[in-house]
């Protein structure tokens, strides 16, 4: 978060120093998983991953295969189906599927406990560390200071 938080603000013109007690990517950034799944602002899109990785030329590996998460419960289900209905206009595409559906957009078949599930199509995965360092890299380029292992 910080080093796109800098990012965005020396692309706004800010003139921008960060102080890592560590070093970046010491954390959480250097160890998550990578899955991107988008919410319901404008600022989590694909389309908005996809512009800074051309613009920067930056490679990290970006995909969009999408995200299913399942569910056993006809309870969580139905929270599912109030989530899709309150998306704002121009959030990304987020369905609920049944059993069936889910089967067919993992093509093969899935436990009967399944009841259904939660489909993000634009979902992407990212390398995490490429990402992180790119886009660090990027910012070094628009005047960002980085100043590591500093308490």
């Amino acid at each position: 978060m910080g080093v796109a938080a800098c990012y965005w603000l020396a692309c706004l013109g800010f003139s921008v120093v960060v102080l890592d007690a560590r070093g970046l990517g010491w954390g959480a950034s250097g160890r998550n998983a990578g899955m991107m799944l988008y919410g319901n602002t404008g600022i989590q899109s694909v389309s908005l991953i996809r512009s800074v990785l051309d613009v920067e030329g930056i490679d990290a590996d970006f995909k969009t295969p999408g995200h299913l998460a399942l569910t056993m419960s006809g309870q969580v289900l139905d929270t599912m189906t109030q989530e899709v209905a309150s998306r704002p206009p121009g959030a990304s595409p987020l369905h609920v599927l049944d059993r069936a559906a889910c089967e067919d957009v993992m093509k093969l078949r899935i436990s009967p406990q399944f009841v259904g599930g939660r489909w993000l199509p634009d979902s992407g995965t990212i390398h995490p560390v490429r990402f992180l360092y790119g886009l660090a890299q990027a910012a070094q380029r628009r005047g960002v200071v980085f100043v590591q292992h500093t308490k």
